[in-house]
């Protein structure tokens, strides 16, 4: 999906001087993307189950190091946080 931002002058001018404070991502630590990973557990086989992890947890994921698990799959999107920008601004994103 993608997003579109619209800036005024002002604020393009603040951002290349340095003056709109902008902070990382929380959901994403800066990357823009996210993993989800889609799974079922060996005691409930029907309900398939999702939760973001990171790109390194979804690299390194073996299903012979989680007994518990019986299937799993990953995909990675757009961050829906930032939009996939990796930052936020304290004036353009309001928690």
């Amino acid at each position: 999906m993608m997003y579109q931002h619209s800036l005024t002058s002002e604020q393009v001018r603040a951002i290349t001087t340095g003056q709109m404070p902008f902070r990382r991502c929380p959901d994403c630590y800066g990357k823009g993307r996210n993993w989800w990973m889609y799974y079922t557990l060996k005691e409930r086989p029907h309900d398939e189950l999702d939760k973001i992890v990171s790109g390194q947890y979804a690299a390194d994921f073996c299903l012979d190091d989680h007994p518990d698990i019986d299937w799993a799959d990953f995909d990675e999107s757009d961050c829906e946080t930032c939009h996939g920008i990796g930052y936020l601004s304290n004036e353009l994103h309001n928690d």
